[in-house]
C-alpha cells in the first residue's frame, strides 16, 4: 500500500505509534497525520505483514544520496502497490453531506446502466441541485491533495485508489472511505 497525501506543516501529526522491528524506546514512528487516519490506513492492509509506503517515513528526509534514489524510483512504487490510499487530511464531510452521500450511492446502484454513464441525466441532475450534495463536491475538490502536482502525478502512477476524508457527526468522529471509481462517476 502507497499512501498519498499532503505533506503537512513540520512537525508530528500523531502519536507515536512502535516500529514493529525495534524493541522500546529505541524507534516509534510518527505518521505525518492524525491517529483516525492511521487507524483506517492500517485496516486497508489485507494482513499484518502487508507493507505501507508513506514517503515521509521510508525516506530519509535529511539524506541527498538516498532521496536522488529513491525519488525517481517513487513512479514505480504508486504504480506496483496493491492500493494506494489518499488521505484528504484537510476535508471533513458532515452528517449531512454523509446522509446525502448515501442516498446518491442507494440510488446510482438502483440506476440503470445507461443511467450511470452520463451527468446530463435526470438521475444526476437531481444531484447537481441538492446542495448538501454540492457542499461535499466543493469541499472534496477544495481540499489541498487536488491542489498539489506531486499528489497528482502519485495518483496518475496508479490504477486503483482508496479515498479517506474525517466525517463529523453527533456520535463522534469516523472516516468516510471512497474508492477511484466512485469519484469518477461523482
Amino acid at each position: 500500500i502507497a499512501v498519498s497525501y499532503k505533506w503537512p506543516q513540520p512537525g508530528p501529526r500523531s502519536s507515536p505509534y512502535p516500529s514493529p522491528n525495534s524493541t522500546p524506546p529505541s524507534y516509534v514512528i510518527k505518521f505525518p497525520f492524525s491517529d483516525i487516519f492511521v487507524q483506517a490506513l492500517l485496516t486497508e492492509r489485507k494482513n499484518a505483514q502487508e507493507g505501507l509506503w508513506i514517503d515521509q517515513i521510508c525516506v530519509k528526509q535529511d539524506d541527498k544520496e538516498e532521496k536522488k534514489i529513491t525519488i525517481p524510483a517513487m513512479d514505480l512504487i504508486y504504480k506496483n502497490a496493491r492500493i494506494v490510499v489518499i488521505i484528504l487530511g484537510d476535508m471533513e464531510v458532515d452528517a449531512q453531506e454523509q446522509e446525502i452521500l448515501a442516498q446518491y450511492i442507494k440510488d446510482y446502484e438502483g440506476a440503470t446502466a445507461s443511467d450511470r454513464l452520463s451527468v446530463s441525466t435526470e438521475f444526476m441532475k437531481q444531484y447537481w441541485k441538492e446542495p448538501r450534495f454540492m457542499s461535499f463536491w466543493h469541499k472534496l475538490m477544495g481540499a489541498e491533495w487536488f491542489t498539489r502536482a506531486w499528489c497528482t502525478h502519485e495518483f496518475h502512477a496508479s490504477e486503483r485508489h482508496v479515498f479517506l476524508a474525517r466525517c463529523s457527526s453527533s456520535s463522534g468522529t469516523s472516516i468516510l472511505r471512497f474508492t477511484g471509481p466512485f469519484l469518477e462517476r461523482l
